[in-house]
């Protein structure tokens, strides 16, 4: 009787602690993306003089969640224009932004699920759009994808590591870029993100 105790109250310790160091890392991850949204809104202002070229950028965070892809069953594809796409732009923001948008596609997609990664340029604009098929948002909510803390599900977001902060940070990457961000969905078929840059 006195073993079953002991394994019980071990159990129970070891459970204890897990969640524990859960909610740590958890408050790490809301303290880091608080310090990144107040960091972009101080720089929002200063110009941008960097050339970049967004093909290996897109290639580099697309191929970065192929491992998160494999473990949550979500088939993961990325398509880049054979020539360059140079805009004006900070690489680590927009790293930064797109995965934020690759994670969102893939995370709260159906299992067996597909994202698609394009980039693409006309005359006009440089797009990059994330497209799943997943469950899909409904309207009422893409107005207030954005906002700081705003979630569809609460619930759900906690279980998935979410901040409620990813999106406000893309959005002031996209306006720091002098770029618009777009969000567009329909339950049952999926939700497509997409970054807008004007060409220079």
């Amino acid at each position: 009787m006195e073993l079953i105790l002991r394994d019980t109250l071990r159990r129970q310790l070891q459970k204890a602690k897990l969640q524990e160091i859960s909610y740590s890392q958890k408050q790490i991850l809301l303290i880091e993306d608080l310090l990144s949204l107040n960091y972009l809104e101080m720089r929002e202002n200063i110009q941008l003089t960097e050339e970049i070229n967004l093909n290996p950028i897109v290639r580099e965070v697309t191929e970065s969640l192929m491992v998160l892809s494999k473990k949550e069953n979500v088939n993961l594809e990325v398509s880049v224009p054979e020539s360059n796409t140079i805009i004006i732009g900070e690489p680590n923001d927009l790293r930064r932004g797109l995965s934020n948008l690759i994670e969102n596609a893939i995370k709260y997609n159906k299992d067996g699920g597909d994202v698609k990664v394009e980039l693409s340029k006309n005359e006009d604009e440089t797009k990059i759009s994330i497209k799943d098929n997943g469950l899909g948002i409904e309207d009422i909510h893409i107005a207030r994808l954005s906002e700081r803390f705003y979630r569809v599900d609460p619930e759900d977001s906690k279980k998935k590591g979410g901040t409620g902060l990813g999106l406000s940070i893309v959005k002031h990457i996209a306006r720091r870029h002098n770029a618009e961000l777009k969000i567009s969905s329909r339950v049952g078929e999926g939700t497509q993100a997409t970054i807008i840059f004007k060409n220079q």
